[in-house]
């Protein structure tokens, strides 16, 4: 007999890994991922899944602040900003600890969430 579980969130960065993720932002209400990399390529699936984006644009710029990063994709309106921040980060759902706080600006909109890193 094999005793088998999953464990999603692992599962997820592992995944994640394998795709050459650097790295793998959530956010909730509603619910978000962002992943940067490899190379150029962000992907946003917004609202649960329902809005999906796929960048191969994005650029990393620096923000003049140690431990701070900005991403842009895409142009206007349809593109995705973002700022990581290293800072501990709690999901507010879950409780779940991170490393980075993820700051999120899509559609007109801005959300809050929390990232790792992917190693």
């Amino acid at each position: 007999a094999v005793n088998c579980r999953e464990l999603r969130a692992e599962s997820l960065v592992a995944d994640a890994r394998e795709r050459g993720v650097r790295y793998r932002g959530t956010g909730n209400e509603p619910g978000w991922i962002v992943e940067i990399g490899p190379g150029s390529h962000l992907l946003y699936a917004g609202n649960y899944g329902e809005d999906r984006r796929q960048f191969d644009d994005a650029t990393e710029r620096a923000s003049g602040q140690a431990g701070v990063w900005v991403f842009a994709a895409g142009a206007k309106p349809d593109g995705v900003a973002l700022t990581l921040t290293r800072e501990p980060c709690n999901d507010d759902m879950s409780g779940e600890s991170f490393d980075y706080r993820m700051d999120l600006e899509v559609n007109g909109k801005s959300y809050r969430g929390c990232a790792t890193a992917i190693d």
